[in-house]
């Protein structure tokens, strides 16, 4: 069954069936606000963290329900219908519908009773606030009156976990009121006379608002319950079925913010506005909202904008070869993706739902390797970022709180550390990732002088990128085997094994060692006679061996007969003439492997 294809000429995936196996997502934003959408309008939003910045309320692992709707309905006939196949859910023979998926931007188009509608999904570039534009067009040849109703549903509280589950508070803590062209939903809403850098409980009034632009807002509605009505579903939602919200907020219970416009349509008539979601103070809310008063022509630049600066950053990486699927997967959506995972660190998805309240340290180190070639100066901040997460004693803290503090952070030593992350101990494999991490950013971009760039530890002390590879491998030392080898600890890139201080991993062993060659480049590169003796003195030759890494000191490789064959004749670059001859041999055009291929 086929749901769709690739269209390389605008990167963009294109979905010609909604109908789709399960929700196929699309990521929207930045480290400062994400979204996740779905090809249905299904999904979900945040400010910085997923765990403690949720926006939008998102159901998992049920029906990709709730979302960004919205709704059209012909005021004449009283039919309804969305401008995203779901929720309403018509009749696939007589609705019709394209979803694309593009570089952070996501557009809908359907057809339906005579009218065309295209919302474009989107999170402006360095904004934190997400738009979504919709443009109706009349393709009949009468004049239409068209009930169009946007719908978010907000979450309780910022914590997704509190919303889903602490509801006798979550249930008691909101307000939704109206503000002329928008919604705003308050979370502790009787905070709301505090003085300015007061607190209870650390607990402070949050805003969130939904907005319309570009059209008056003819009713409007702030309770789930107002707008669904009881015994209701997403599907035939009261405030759509009947043509007009009941222009009623929430207090307590669930909030939401729903907004109606009546578009009148000439025949062959176009008009567009558009609908803006976001965590903003009540002043704040009101400066986005006027930016948007021509809402078609600010939305056209941003998205355009917004394409620019991904297409800008893929186009620094390109292949061409006989394979248009390998092209496509390498040009854009594989680059693409690492860019989505670098950015949030693997913190959000439909599966992983967003409780992580910060950066995982290997998978954000490993993740930055992905774009370093790509975008070097964005990947260069993020390492120095996870450098500073790194721990004086070499290990690099399992969980990078997304308020982190560097020099003044707690550590898994610390029993409040600890507390707040749930991660209790150190894993064996964080800080080795530090090394190929680093060894390609030089490589890709020779800034040699990165090695000595200053920078603090998680916890106290600060020291060169050089003196943080060092306290690496220190880490490892300290943390040994009885046979040598390094200790597996909490995790040892394997979450599910347990290995604590007395068991072993082969994983970690050959990391360590891989990262020994990298810092013995860094140590010849620094001259640092003192290190590279240390690196192969015979302590170190007697781990390497014991870790079944055949020892250069020919005396100690002899101890390791009965592993290593001492007979053997080793092939380095040299037997090819060095690293240029062998490319221009073997991987240039027309040499041994283009050779091999064509055969």
């Amino acid at each position: 069954m086929k749901y769709g294809f690739f269209d390389e000429s605008k990167k963009e995936y294109v979905i010609t069936r909604p109908d789709t196996p399960a929700p196929w997502v699309n990521y929207l934003g930045s480290p400062e606000y994400g979204a996740i959408i779905s090809n249905n309008a299904g999904g979900y939003s945040f400010a910085k963290s997923g765990a403690n910045g949720r926006i939008l309320r998102y159901i998992f692992n049920q029906f990709d329900q709730p979302g960004r709707y919205i709704y059209l309905r012909d005021q004449e006939s009283e039919d309804y219908w969305s401008a995203s196949w779901q929720p309403v859910g018509k009749d696939l023979n007589s609705y019709k519908s394209e979803c694309h998926h593009g570089t952070a931007y996501t557009k809908m188009m359907a057809d339906y009773s005579e009218i065309h509608t295209e919302v474009r999904y989107y999170v402006p570039l360095e904004k934190s606030y997400e738009v979504w534009n919709l443009a109706v067009t009349n393709t009949s040849d009468r004049i239409r009156k068209i009930n169009v109703t946007g719908y978010a549903e907000f979450t309780n509280n910022s914590n997704y976990e509190q919303d889903q589950v602490n509801l006798q508070y979550s249930q008691f803590i909101t307000r939704t009121v109206f503000r002329g062209n928008r919604v705003r939903q308050m979370i502790h809403a009787n905070l709301d006379q505090l003085e300015d850098g007061k607190d209870v409980d650390d607990k402070i009034v949050v805003d969130r608002f939904f907005g319309l632009a570009g059209a008056k807002v003819d009713s409007w509605c702030g309770s789930r319950e107002g707008f669904l009505g009881r015994y209701h579903g997403y599907n035939n939602p009261v405030g759509v079925e009947d043509g007009i919200l009941n222009c009623e907020g929430n207090y307590n219970e669930n909030g939401c913010g729903a907004l109606a416009t009546i578009l009148t349509l000439y025949p062959g008539e176009t008009k567009e506005i558009a609908f803006i979601v976001g965590m903003k103070e009540d002043a704040d809310a009101e400066t986005i909202m006027s930016r948007y008063e021509n809402c078609e022509t600010i939305c056209r630049n941003e998205l355009e904008e917004l394409i620019q600066y991904w297409h800008g950053h893929l186009s620094h990486f390109q292949v061409k070869t006989p394979s248009e699927e390998f092209n496509t997967m390498i040009n854009t959506w594989n680059a693409y993706n690492c860019f989505m995972t670098f950015i949030w660190s693997r913190a959000a998805s439909f599966t992983y739902c967003g409780l992580r309240n910060g950066y995982g340290y290997r998978d954000t180190v490993q993740d930055i390797q992905g774009v370093i070639h790509l975008a070097p100066e964005m990947a260069v901040e993020k390492i120095r970022f996870m450098l500073s997460a790194q721990v004086n004693n070499g290990g690099g803290l399992p969980l990078v709180k997304f308020t982190h503090n560097p020099g003044h952070e707690d550590t898994p030593d610390d029993a409040s550390y600890v507390q707040e992350t749930g991660h209790p101990a150190y894993r064996a494999d964080d800080a080795l990732w530090l090394f190929p991490t680093v060894y390609k950013y030089i490589s890709e971009t020779g800034n040699l002088e990165f090695i000595d760039e200053v920078i603090p530890f998680a916890n106290k002390e600060e020291g060169t990128v050089y003196e943080h590879l060092k306290r690496a491998v220190d880490f490892s030392m300290n943390h040994l085997g009885k046979h040598g080898m390094p200790a597996g600890l909490y995790a040892d890139w394997n979450d599910c094994l347990r290995l604590g201080k007395d068991g072993e991993s082969t994983f970690v062993a050959l990391q360590f060692y891989y990262a020994m060659t990298i810092l013995k480049e860094f140590a010849e590169y620094k001259k640092d006679t003192e290190y590279l003796n240390y690196l192969y003195s015979d302590e170190a030759q007697r781990i390497a061996g014991d870790n079944y890494y055949r020892p250069s000191n020919e005396d100690i490789l002899k101890e390791y007969a009965d592993v290593f064959d001492l007979n053997v004749n080793l092939v380095t670059i040299d037997d090819f003439g060095g690293w240029d001859k062998a490319q221009e041999t073997h991987f240039a055009d027309g040499g041994v492997f283009d050779q091999i291929y064509e055969e």
